[in-house]
């Protein structure tokens, strides 16, 4: 918090929750794409790995140089406990935060950018509980605030909690039960509220 607090008093903004939002949600969105390019790297490391197996009675493989290798060891570890899950897990805890207090008016301009980052981020296949908790958290409250007639922006959003309805990690997919029925029960028992 201090750190995003030092940013944005560095640029002569004031800490408002606004300012802290957009501080948020930009590193996020560096989050997100962090952990596309670390899932893309492993994709082809075991696409590279897979194909060598294939191919032990050969004398000389094809793409045998551990380039993807040394890449990847560059990288953070994925596996829910990573470096990368620790970032992320820490920023939708303090966007969860932060998002109540933001005004409505920004929450409903910038909510199409906001989900479509935090569905990036808790569809990450190596999301711990807790980043799928607060993203679940961030998620709905954006929903409530978005523009209900864009339903092609507000749709990934409801795929990705119901993706999650039926996780095999019983925490994770009680949050997202959880989630989706509060989404069901803004749009369909009290729209009118949240207008």
């Amino acid at each position: 918090v201090s750190a995003m607090a030092d940013v944005i008093r560095d640029q002569g903004l004031p800490s408002s929750p606004t300012a802290f939002f957009a501080a948020t949600m930009s590193a996020l969105e560096r989050q997100r794409k962090t952990i596309n390019v670390n899932n893309n790297n492993i994709i082809k490391h075991k696409k590279t790995k897979s194909s060598k197996n294939k191919n032990k009675t050969d004398s000389k493989i094809d793409g045998d140089d551990d380039s993807n290798l040394i890449f990847m060891n560059n990288n953070t570890d994925n596996n829910g406990d990573g470096e990368d899950d620790h970032v992320s897990t820490a920023l939708c805890t303090f966007l969860a935060m932060v998002l109540p207090k933001v005004p409505h008016n920004v929450l409903r301009s910038k909510g199409g950018e906001g989900l479509s980052i935090l569905v990036g981020i808790v569809e990450n296949a190596n999301a711990s509980a807790g980043t799928l908790k607060h993203g679940f958290t961030c998620i709905v409250v954006l929903l409530r605030a978005a523009d209900k007639s864009d339903w092609a922006s507000l749709g990934p959003a409801f795929n990705a909690i119901v993706k999650y309805c039926f996780d095999p990690r019983p925490r994770v997919c009680v949050m997202a039960l959880i989630s989706f029925t509060f989404c069901v029960f803004y749009y369909m028992i009290f729209p009118a509220c949240f207008e």
